[in-house]
C-alpha cells in the first residue's frame, strides 16, 4: 500500500515538476492586442509557436524543437489567406513548399530536400495557369524544363544538366528568337536575341549572373 502511494506521489510530483518547465509566453502590441504566442520548454522554443497582425488574424505559424523549426510553418496575408506553406526537418526545408497570391491560387510549386531544392518545380501565373515546369537535382536546375504563355502554348525549352544548359525561346511561328547560356543555374555565357531570318539582333555575354559585354 505504501508502495503505491509513493508511486503516486512520484508521479504527481514528475507531471508538476514538467509542467513548471513549460510556459505560453505571451506578447502584445501597444494596443492590446496579442502578437505572438510562443511555447517554450526549458527555455527553449518547444511547440507551438503563433505570430498576430494587429487586426488579429495569424501571420505565421510554426512548430520548435528546442529552437529549431521542426514540422509545417504557415505564413499569412493580412487577409487572412495562406502566402506559404512549408515543411522543416531540423530546421531545414524538406519536402513541398507552395507559395498562394492573395486569390488562393499557387504561384510557386518546389521539393526540397535538407534545405535545397530537389525534385519537381513549377511557377504559375496569377490566375493558376503554369508558366515554368522543371525541376532541380541538389539545388540545381536540373533536366528538361518548359516554359507557356497564358494561353497554355509552349514557348520556349531548355535542357540543364546539374546548373548547365541553354533556354531557347520561340515566336507565335516557331522562330528561334532568344538563346541563353547557363552554369551553376545561372545565366553564364552568351545570351542572343534573334530576328526571324536567324540574324542575331543583340548579343550579351554574362559571366556568373552579370552582364560584362554587349555587341
Amino acid at each position: 500500500m505504501k508502495g503505491r502511494i509513493y508511486r503516486i506521489l512520484l508521479y504527481v510530483a514528475m507531471v508538476q515538476l514538467l509542467a513548471s518547465c513549460t510556459k505560453v509566453e505571451v506578447v502584445k502590441y501597444a494596443t492590446g492586442k496579442k502578437q505572438s504566442e510562443i511555447t517554450y520548454k526549458h527555455g527553449k522554443k518547444n511547440g507551438k509557436a503563433v505570430f498576430y497582425f494587429e487586426n488579429g488574424k495569424k501571420s505565421l505559424e510554426a512548430t520548435y524543437l528546442n529552437d529549431t523549426l521542426q514540422g509545417k510553418m504557415v505564413r499569412y496575408f493580412f487577409t487572412g489567406e495562406v502566402e506559404t506553406e512549408e515543411y522543416y526537418d531540423h530546421g531545414k526545408l524538406t519536402g513541398e513548399s507552395k507559395v498562394y497570391n492573395e486569390y488562393g491560387n499557387m504561384v510557386e510549386y518546389a521539393q526540397y530536400v535538407q534545405g535545397e531544392k530537389d525534385g519537381e518545380y513549377k511557377q504559375f501565373y496569377p490566375d493558376g495557369s503554369l508558366y515554368i515546369s522543371g525541376a532541380y537535382r541538389q539545388g540545381q536546375i536540373h533536366g528538361m524544363w518548359h516554359y507557356y504563355d497564358f494561353n497554355g502554348f509552349e514557348v520556349a525549352h531548355a535542357q540543364f544538366n546539374d546548373g548547365k544548359g541553354v533556354f531557347k525561346a520561340y515566336d507565335e511561328n516557331g522562330y528561334l528568337i532568344r538563346e541563353v547560356e547557363y552554369d551553376c543555374s545561372v545565366i553564364h555565357g552568351a545570351d542572343r536575341t534573334y530576328d526571324t531570318t536567324g540574324n542575331i539582333i543583340q548579343e550579351v555575354h554574362f559571366c556568373h549572373g552579370k552582364p560584362i559585354a554587349i555587341q
